[in-house]
Protein backbone atom coordinates (compact mmCIF):
# COMPACT_ATOMS: atom_id res chain seq x y z
CA UNK A 1 0.00 0.00 0.00
CA UNK A 2 1.46 3.34 -1.00
CA UNK A 3 1.27 6.52 1.08
CA UNK A 4 -1.63 7.94 -0.93
CA UNK A 5 -3.74 4.78 -0.47
CA UNK A 6 -2.97 4.80 3.25
CA UNK A 7 -4.13 8.41 3.56
CA UNK A 8 -7.36 7.68 1.70
CA UNK A 9 -8.00 4.64 3.90
CA UNK A 10 -7.41 6.71 7.04
CA UNK A 11 -9.74 9.46 5.81
CA UNK A 12 -12.49 6.95 5.06
CA UNK A 13 -12.02 5.27 8.42
CA UNK A 14 -12.19 8.64 10.17
CA UNK A 15 -15.38 9.56 8.34
CA UNK A 16 -16.98 6.24 9.24
CA UNK A 17 -16.03 6.60 12.91
CA UNK A 18 -17.32 10.15 13.15
CA UNK A 19 -20.83 9.21 11.98
CA UNK A 20 -23.17 10.54 14.66
CA UNK A 21 -25.32 8.07 16.56
CA UNK A 22 -29.02 7.96 15.91
CA UNK A 23 -31.24 8.68 18.93
CA UNK A 24 -32.14 4.97 19.00
CA UNK A 25 -28.47 3.96 19.09
CA UNK A 26 -27.74 6.43 21.88
CA UNK A 27 -30.75 5.09 23.82
CA UNK A 28 -29.59 1.47 23.38
CA UNK A 29 -26.06 2.41 24.43
CA UNK A 30 -27.48 4.20 27.47
CA UNK A 31 -29.50 1.15 28.48
CA UNK A 32 -26.44 -1.04 28.06
CA UNK A 33 -24.39 1.36 30.18
CA UNK A 34 -27.02 1.12 32.92
CA UNK A 35 -26.95 -2.67 32.70
CA UNK A 36 -23.16 -2.51 32.96
CA UNK A 37 -23.36 -0.34 36.09
CA UNK A 38 -22.08 2.79 34.37
CA UNK A 39 -24.72 5.49 35.08
CA UNK A 40 -22.41 8.38 34.17
CA UNK A 41 -21.93 6.94 30.70
CA UNK A 42 -25.67 6.26 30.46
CA UNK A 43 -26.41 9.88 31.36
CA UNK A 44 -24.29 11.10 28.46
CA UNK A 45 -25.86 8.65 26.01
CA UNK A 46 -29.37 9.66 27.10
CA UNK A 47 -28.46 13.35 26.83
CA UNK A 48 -27.37 12.67 23.24
CA UNK A 49 -30.65 10.88 22.52
CA UNK A 50 -32.68 13.69 24.10
CA UNK A 51 -30.80 16.31 22.11
CA UNK A 52 -31.73 14.51 18.90
CA UNK A 53 -35.28 13.56 19.94
CA UNK A 54 -36.53 15.69 22.87
CA UNK A 55 -40.05 14.21 22.71
CA UNK A 56 -38.93 10.61 23.27
CA UNK A 57 -40.82 9.48 26.39
CA UNK A 58 -38.79 6.33 26.99
CA UNK A 59 -35.51 8.22 26.96
CA UNK A 60 -36.88 10.76 29.44
CA UNK A 61 -37.87 8.00 31.86
CA UNK A 62 -34.54 6.23 31.38
CA UNK A 63 -32.71 9.48 32.05
CA UNK A 64 -34.76 9.97 35.23
CA UNK A 65 -33.79 6.48 36.39
CA UNK A 66 -30.15 7.32 35.66
CA UNK A 67 -30.34 10.48 37.74
CA UNK A 68 -31.83 8.43 40.58
CA UNK A 69 -28.87 6.05 40.36
CA UNK A 70 -26.56 9.06 40.52
CA UNK A 71 -28.41 10.43 43.57
CA UNK A 72 -29.66 13.55 41.78
CA UNK A 73 -33.29 13.78 42.86
CA UNK A 74 -33.89 17.25 41.45
CA UNK A 75 -32.73 16.29 37.96
CA UNK A 76 -34.77 13.06 38.13
CA UNK A 77 -37.86 15.03 39.15
CA UNK A 78 -37.37 17.40 36.20
CA UNK A 79 -37.08 14.50 33.73
CA UNK A 80 -40.15 12.80 35.17
CA UNK A 81 -42.17 16.01 34.85
CA UNK A 82 -41.06 16.27 31.22
CA UNK A 83 -42.05 12.64 30.61
CA UNK A 84 -45.48 13.28 32.14
CA UNK A 85 -45.89 16.42 30.01
CA UNK A 86 -45.12 14.28 26.95
CA UNK A 87 -47.90 11.88 27.88
CA UNK A 88 -46.38 9.25 30.16
CA UNK A 89 -49.11 8.46 32.70
CA UNK A 90 -48.35 9.53 36.24
CA UNK A 91 -49.16 5.98 37.38
CA UNK A 92 -46.09 4.86 35.39
CA UNK A 93 -43.73 7.37 37.01
CA UNK A 94 -45.13 7.93 40.52
CA UNK A 95 -42.79 5.39 42.14
CA UNK A 96 -39.80 7.08 40.54
CA UNK A 97 -41.09 10.52 41.55
CA UNK A 98 -41.36 9.29 45.14
CA UNK A 99 -37.71 8.19 44.96
CA UNK A 100 -36.67 11.56 43.51
CA UNK A 101 -38.52 13.41 46.25
CA UNK A 102 -36.92 11.24 48.93
CA UNK A 103 -33.50 12.10 47.59
CA UNK A 104 -34.44 15.74 48.05
CA UNK A 105 -35.59 15.25 51.64
CA UNK A 106 -39.28 15.64 50.74
CA UNK A 107 -40.63 12.61 52.63
CA UNK A 108 -44.26 13.78 52.92
CA UNK A 109 -44.43 14.53 49.20
CA UNK A 110 -42.76 11.17 48.49
CA UNK A 111 -45.54 9.32 50.33
CA UNK A 112 -48.18 11.23 48.34
CA UNK A 113 -46.40 10.54 45.05
CA UNK A 114 -45.90 6.83 45.75
CA UNK A 115 -49.61 6.43 46.47
CA UNK A 116 -50.29 7.20 42.79
CA UNK A 117 -48.17 4.31 41.48
CA UNK A 118 -49.77 1.86 39.10
CA UNK A 119 -50.10 -1.87 39.86
CA UNK A 120 -46.88 -2.78 38.06
CA UNK A 121 -44.90 -0.50 40.37
CA UNK A 122 -46.49 -1.18 43.76
CA UNK A 123 -43.48 -2.99 45.27
CA UNK A 124 -41.12 -0.12 44.39
CA UNK A 125 -43.68 2.43 45.61
CA UNK A 126 -44.16 0.60 48.92
CA UNK A 127 -40.40 0.59 49.43
CA UNK A 128 -40.35 4.35 48.88
CA UNK A 129 -43.26 4.81 51.29
CA UNK A 130 -41.41 2.76 53.91
CA UNK A 131 -38.25 4.80 53.46
CA UNK A 132 -40.25 8.03 53.65
CA UNK A 133 -41.91 6.95 56.88
CA UNK A 134 -38.49 6.07 58.28
CA UNK A 135 -37.28 9.55 57.41
CA UNK A 136 -40.32 10.98 59.20
CA UNK A 137 -39.64 8.86 62.28
CA UNK A 138 -42.86 6.88 61.81
CA UNK A 139 -41.35 3.43 62.32
CA UNK A 140 -44.61 1.51 62.73
CA UNK A 141 -45.92 2.92 59.45
CA UNK A 142 -42.57 2.13 57.82
CA UNK A 143 -42.70 -1.48 59.03
CA UNK A 144 -46.23 -1.83 57.67
CA UNK A 145 -45.17 -0.39 54.29
CA UNK A 146 -42.28 -2.86 54.06
CA UNK A 147 -44.57 -5.86 54.78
Amino acid sequence: MNARSALIALALLGAACSRPETPQEAYRHGLQALADGAPRTARIEFLNAIKADPANKAVRVAQARTYLMLGDGAAAEDELRRANALGVPESETAHLMAHALLLQGEAERAVAAAAKAGPAHIAYAQRMIGRAYQALGRMEDAAQAFD
